[in-house]
């Protein structure tokens, strides 16, 4: 009998409110989101900004504990050292000390994580040089460029091997040679068997990356399943072909029985018009009418 997948997490009915306004009246972010994902998938997880999906990523990273339901990471609840352990989280932003260096701050970082003085600064080092920022080691964050920033960011989710990676919106302010290192760490966590959730308000930039796909709209989960599923959903797609020789435009619509499909996603959609699909979390299930 094959052993079932481990669960890399599971959200039961979590929810989380944040207090806010004069008379501190609770304001939820996230109601009732009961999601799962197997080790060694990869989730896309989509929604407009202040749809919940940054909540959702510091519920799972530990950061923040659910009000309501529970938040497990590999069979344990996420706040618990063992869990966080297992865990590499890239915030939106960078809360990191502008002050301190690269390599300070990520030896730092992994010297949190329990890893000894030459660990760490081997580690911090390779993974420096991986984010191609080993000739900037001794530059304070604060005087990095924003892509310099974003990609150390990725260096410091990604340094200590995790079994999870959680990514809020890699590819903001990310430059283009971040854009190179974010798909070689991303194969990486792939050939490790590892999984990931990548978060974007654009579900044109998950295809091809997520093994499924999940969509928050004001703190709910309204659609889950297969990225394939939410691709025969969509009313506009991108369509990749690849011809013989470079064609212009009128020629290419005239020969195109003679190109080859390579792949279809859905159009990069505005924010506005992404559909409340169906709530359903099984593999049949179907995704949103994304425009």
């Amino acid at each position: 009998m094959r052993t079932p997948p481990q669960r890399a997490f599971e959200l039961v009915a979590a929810g989380r409110s944040y207090r806010t306004g004069f008379w501190l009246r609770p304001r939820p972010a996230l109601t009732e989101v009961t999601l799962a994902l197997d080790e060694g998938q990869f989730l896309g997880l989509v929604g407009a900004n202040g749809s919940g999906k940054s909540t959702l990523l510091r519920l799972l990273a530990g950061i923040e504990r659910p009000d309501r339901g529970r938040a497990n990471v590999f069979g344990e609840p996420a706040h618990r050292p063992d869990a966080r352990a297992r865990v590499g989280y890239l915030p939106e932003g960078s809360p990191w000390p502008p002050e301190l260096a690269l390599a300070a701050a990520l030896e730092l970082l992994l010297a949190l994580r329990g890893f000894g003085r030459a660990q760490a600064r081997r580690t911090a080092g390779e993974a420096l040089e991986r984010a191609g920022l080993g000739a900037e080691r001794a530059r304070p964050l604060g005087r990095c460029s924003s892509g310099q920033r974003r990609r150390f960011g990725l260096a410091q989710a990604f340094a200590h091997g995790p079994d999870l990676v959680l990514l809020d919106e890699p590819t903001v302010g990310l430059d283009a040679p971040g854009l190179d290192v974010l798909g070689d760490w991303l194969r990486d966590v792939r050939a490790r068997g590892a999984s990931a959730v990548v978060c974007s308000h654009r579900p044109a930039d998950l295809f091809g990356t997520a093994d499924r796909l999940a969509q928050l709209q004001t703190g709910r989960l309204v659609a889950e399943g297969p990225s394939a599923a939410f691709a025969g959903s969509a009313r506009h797609v991108e369509v990749e072909l690849r011809t013989k020789e470079p064609l212009p435009e009128a020629e290419l619509r005239r020969r195109l029985g003679d190109v080859e499909l390579l792949g279809v996603r859905p159009a990069a959609p505005a924010l506005l018009d992404l559909g409340p699909g169906t709530s359903n979390a099984s593999d049949q299930a179907r995704g949103p009418d994304l425009p």
